[in-house]
């Protein structure tokens, strides 16, 4: 099956049509998690999340449970949350800091590198047994590009640093912010549902035409904070204040990239941060600019890093399955 018989992609016409049986099919999302999810490298987590070993936290990823963890030795690893012996999840809790986890049915133990190092009643197994051979499954491939961490289950993949293609220019925009060249996750999580195929919250992420309307409040409090926003030129095709548009960056991956006018404190200085808040932001400011040169501060301070952005990838809708 292939994914062009969805779509009708004229880029001359500027027609983009999408057979809706993609957002509600659930053959169609079958095959998605089997030619899509399990052949593309998938988001993990990020190693300040990790700062001591025996630090951990499990998750989902791509619908699978798996163990994010540090071992004693310092290596991270990706370990599948599923214990070898009759399939039951091994470690219950989110997160926390252990040396061993320990299935919840039979009790078999795992070191937080994956290995098998307890059996209860192992002395009535066949002398054939090998725990050696029985610690806990991991992806094919596991790397990380500066400090984020992402899984593939397809030995053959590309190297990620080859599949995240123009992706790395943006995650460099966010790293080049901090004097250190390190990024921490902080601490609290904000979770939810969302009732909607995983297509239409990759859609939204860059969707720049829903702002006006959904965000008309948040829009209207940021320009009555001081912030300039400028109506975009005529027949540009953007609907925001900005001076950018969505981008391709190689592989199914994309962003917005637009001039930043939502006012975080490294990009510029508005009213509602308060007088004392100037003196602090010309410090950020002028250290980018010794540390990175006139136009790179400028990059990081000013594109969307500044105040957030998105990468969407829809792999799947780019070369057909």
């Amino acid at each position: 099956m292939s994914a062009r018989s969805y779509i009708v992609d004229d880029r001359e016409k500027k027609t983009f049509l999408l057979d809706r049986e993609v957002l509600v099919s659930e053959d169609v999302l079958r095959q998605e998690m089997a030619r899509i999810f399990a052949r593309c490298w998938i988001y993990v987590g990020h190693a300040s999340e990790l700062k001591k070993p025996g630090d951990f936290r499990s998750r989902k990823v791509a619908g699978r449970p798996v163990i994010f963890c540090h071992n004693q030795g310092g290596t991270v690893h990706c370990l599948f949350n599923t214990c070898r012996h009759r399939g039951a999840i091994v470690c219950t809790e989110r997160d926390g800091n252990r040396r061993r986890f320990q299935c919840i049915y039979h009790g078999w133990t795992y070191g937080n590198d994956g290995r098998l190092v307890g059996v209860p009643g192992d002395d009535a197994y066949a002398e054939g047994f090998d725990k050696a051979l029985h610690g806990l499954r991991r992806p094919a491939r596991f790397e990380e590009y500066r400090g984020f961490w992402f899984m593939c289950l397809d030995a053959n993949v590309a190297p990620l640093v080859d599949y995240l293609a123009g992706a790395k220019d943006y995650i460099d925009l966010v790293i080049d912010q901090s004097p250190s060249g390190q990024m921490e996750i902080i601490a609290g999580v904000q979770e939810y549902d969302v009732a909607a195929n995983w297509k239409l919250m990759v859609e939204n992420s860059v969707d720049d035409y829903h702002l006006p309307s959904t965000h008309s409040t948040w829009l209207n409090f940021m320009a009555n904070s001081g912030v300039k926003l400028e109506p975009p030129p005529k027949d540009s095709g953007q609907v925001l204040p900005t001076k950018g548009l969505a981008v391709e960056l190689g592989n199914g991956h994309f962003t917005t990239d637009n001039i930043n006018f939502r006012g975080r404190p490294v990009a510029k200085w508005i009213p509602l941060y308060g007088e004392p808040a100037k003196a602090e932001i010309d410090a950020i400011r002028s250290e980018l600019v010794a540390r990175l040169g006139p136009e790179r501060a400028n990059r990081v301070a000013d594109s969307p890093t500044a105040s957030g952005f998105i990468i969407a990838s829809c792999p799947g809708l780019r070369g057909g399955y």
